[in-house]
């Protein structure tokens, strides 16, 4: 039996077109994979943090989280996380980086993979042990974001579901 009910999963794949995306277990998964590739279209590019308007993504805010890439000293920060993330794991992480997290490796890891494919991926059946709640189980698409003067990609947005 499937870990979301009888909702068929996909482990750990890229997520390149349309087709790929409406295999994904969640309407809020697809939300995100939409909004990012009808404005990479757009744009013509990968869109940066700032394409995205609030009101485009109040949807998906609350299962939302961003990292950053800093230039600096190569870790991820957490620069937002949403309310869902928060009620969850029971900790507002916002502005911690990411390898502070218990257990984080295996995030920085496939968050690096996502900045250097540069294209969205989605991953299943991951257990919450960057926070006390290790019961929990989540899935979750991340897409690139990158910045508008470099285009490299600079950060990463998460819509996830738990279980």
């Amino acid at each position: 039996m499937p870990l979301f009910g009888d909702r068929p999963l996909t482990e750990d794949n890229w997520v390149d077109n349309a087709e790929m995306a409406d295999r994904l277990p969640f309407p809020l998964l697809k939300t995100l994979y939409s909004l990012w590739a009808d404005k990479k279209a757009a744009l013509g590019h990968i869109p940066s943090w700032g394409d995205f308007s609030p009101s485009e993504i109040s949807e998906i805010i609350p299962s939302l989280a961003v990292f950053q890439h800093d230039d600096d000293n190569g870790r991820l920060r957490i620069r937002f996380i949403g309310t869902r993330f928060v009620d969850v794991s029971g900790t507002d992480n916002t502005g911690l980086f990411v390898d502070e997290l218990p257990h984080s490796d295996n995030i920085v890891e496939r968050a690096r993979s996502v900045m250097e494919g540069g294209r969205p991926r989605f991953f299943s059946g991951r257990r919450m042990t960057w926070a006390d709640r290790e019961h929990k189980i989540y899935c979750t698409l991340c897409v690139p974001l990158q910045n508008k003067d470099t285009q490299k990609v600079d950060h990463l947005a998460y819509v996830a579901e738990f279980s």
